[in-house]
């Protein structure tokens, strides 16, 4: 005798559970430019649209050269430090899903060592 109730078994605590596999299910990116004028420092702080769930980010630079790199804070939380760019934009597909509270801060730091102008496009990809 069958009561209708579909039933699945799993090991919990596995590659199949939150922090491994997301909770949301609404896909969003979020977007932000950055203007480096010569060499130094620039930084952007992003809010969060809402609750979410940081899958990546992606980042791109007009004009590559080795010696530049990023930081990546998700609220005080230092998420990717040293990255050096590449000669393509780079995609940064986190291991474990990053929750975020509405509000929190995206923040990157993009240090540019060589020098010359350029600008910096960051992707957020999320789900909330």
């Amino acid at each position: 005798m069958s009561s209708g109730a579909n039933f699945a078994s799993y090991l919990v605590g596995g590659r199949l559970d939150p922090p491994f596999m997301p909770t949301k299910t609404a896909p969003f990116i979020q977007g932000d430019i950055l203007e480096s004028k010569g060499m130094g420092k620039v930084e952007s702080r992003l809010a969060a649209p809402g609750d979410c769930e940081l899958l990546s980010v992606a980042v791109g630079v007009s004009y590559y050269e080795p010696r530049d790199y990023w930081n990546l804070y998700v609220g005080n939380r230092l998420v990717c430090q040293r990255i050096y760019t590449k000669d393509v934009p780079e995609g940064m597909y986190l291991t474990a899903v990053i929750p975020v509270k509405s509000g929190e801060q995206f923040h990157i730091e993009f240090f540019n060592e060589g020098g010359k102008q350029k600008f910096i496009w960051v992707n957020y990809q999320m789900l909330r």
